[in-house]
């Protein structure tokens, strides 16, 4: 086969590539060199093969949490909720002791800040044995990653099935979704309420969009942000439905769980975000808390009160600077417009990157962002350092936890805070390429 003969057939192959990209001309640090070279089958194959085994070692990691956080956290609280205790009071340690549960290693009053809806799933867990329970939630999650994977990647995406086959495996081997089936969180419920949405507002189906953006909200606290994405962009059916979807929400739990509850949470929610010792964490991913260790790092591993009031300002401008450059980029788009879903996106990683506190299996939410990058890529509607960005996003976070093997007690420690403050920069990263997806429209 001759050379033009090989150009065309890669061409063929590659829709997205330009004609002056395919050849022996193509840079090979070019993104269409690289996208060509990570879809080749035999990458494909290597790639999968490496997610099949991190899964193995995910499932065989599994057992050992049982009685480990954040589980231990949540069985706990399902114990005092079934005695007829306020969960919100009630120190986990008390019940959780009795089947030797370890939950709370950080939080000084050892209570739950979740959301009184979370506590009623929670409550309905405990209804079984502490192993049926562990793996029915572990069941419900992989469910619902699937679910996800499928409403991501299957919908008027133009990926073909390499492509797919390519995008599941690196989500299989991307640290914060392994981190969030070792703790057992539920982000992935919010990951699959996000992608329903989607589809929901794509057909029109307003009503329903609300309504499972309501869910989430009163589920998981934070996607309330989303309300603003709607009001914003003028989807007024929808916002109307998420609200009163939500008003709902917040009455039937008041009547259930009563109303001492429905006011300790916001309570034990502000004590929690005020935490220092969960900014120490590199694990918080929040800027606000990056900022803080930083501060924390250059003032020799202390910071006495008027340190600490600074370092927390600084985050609290962190956030509000977040939040004005997402508003801005809305603000530009006309009534109702959202091409690719881009300004959905940008407000997905926005709802994370402006708390205080947001633990790394959190970042899982750039797989929504990340899919909608890569739908419009395959019709060449999305510049080059957008996908640069979420490249680079995801490599830091591999680098995170692949870097502390080359790691030496006899390195500086500024290499190990290098590494360790990766994942924190790779969530910035990820705002970064959705920023520039909804900047870079045309």
């Amino acid at each position: 086969m001759n050379s033009a003969e090989s150009s065309a057939k890669r061409s063929a192959e590659y829709p997205e590539l330009k004609s002056s990209d395919v050849g022996g001309s193509r840079p090979v640090l070019s993104i269409h060199g690289m996208v060509a070279a990570v879809r080749h089958p035999m990458v494909v194959a290597f790639l999968s093969l490496a997610a099949l085994f991190q899964v193995y070692r995910t499932a065989l990691a599994l057992p050992g949490r049982i009685h480990e956080e954040d589980f231990a956290d949540y069985y706990s609280t399902a114990i005092i909720m079934r005695e007829g205790k306020n969960p919100c009071r009630t120190p986990l340690a008390s019940a959780g002791s009795k089947l030797g549960l370890h939950p709370k290693a950080f939080q000084k009053d050892e209570v739950i800040p979740e959301t009184p809806a979370f506590l009623l799933v929670l409550r309905q867990l405990g209804a079984l044995p502490l192993t049926d329970a562990y793996w029915t939630w572990v069941g419900i999650n992989f469910t619902a990653l699937i679910a996800s994977f499928y409403l991501l990647l299957n919908y008027r995406s133009g990926f073909r099935p390499i492509d797919c086959c390519l995008m599941i495996a690196l989500a299989l081997m991307y640290p914060p979704l392994i981190d969030l089936f070792l703790t057992a969180q539920s982000q992935v419920l919010v990951i699959l309420g996000l992608a329903v949405t989607v589809r929901c507002l794509d057909k029109n189906r307003d009503n329903v969009a609300g309504l499972v953006l309501a869910a989430l909200a009163i589920l998981r606290g934070y996607p309330v942000l989303m309300g603003l994405y709607l009001l914003l962009t003028r989807k007024w059916r929808a916002l109307t439905w998420m609200a009163a979807g939500t008003m709902f929400g917040i009455l039937l739990c008041t009547a259930v769980l009563g109303w001492r509850v429905m006011v300790d949470f916001p309570l034990g929610l502000a004590a929690t975000g005020g935490d220092r010792e969960f900014f120490r964490l590199s694990w918080n991913t929040a800027p606000a808390s990056l900022l803080w260790r930083l501060c924390f790092y250059l003032n020799g591993w202390r910071l006495g009160q008027g340190g600490d009031r600074f370092a927390r300002a600084l985050g609290y401008v962190a956030s509000a600077a977040f939040m004005v450059l997402t508003l801005t980029v809305t603000f530009r788009r006309s009534a109702g417009s959202d091409r690719d879903w881009r300004i959905f996106a940008l407000w997905v990683v926005t709802s994370i990157e402006i708390l205080p506190v947001s633990w790394l299996n959190y970042n899982t939410l750039l797989f929504v962002p990340f899919a909608l990058i890569a739908s419009a890529a395959t019709h060449r509607r999305v510049s080059e350092r957008t996908i640069w960005a979420a490249v680079i996003s995801y490599f830091l976070s591999q680098f995170a936890f692949g870097g502390l093997v080359f790691l030496n007690p006899r390195f500086p420690i500024a290499l190990f805070v290098l590494v360790g403050e990766s994942k924190s920069f790779a969530v910035m990263a990820g705002y970064l390429s959705a920023y520039w997806f909804a900047l870079d429209e045309n």
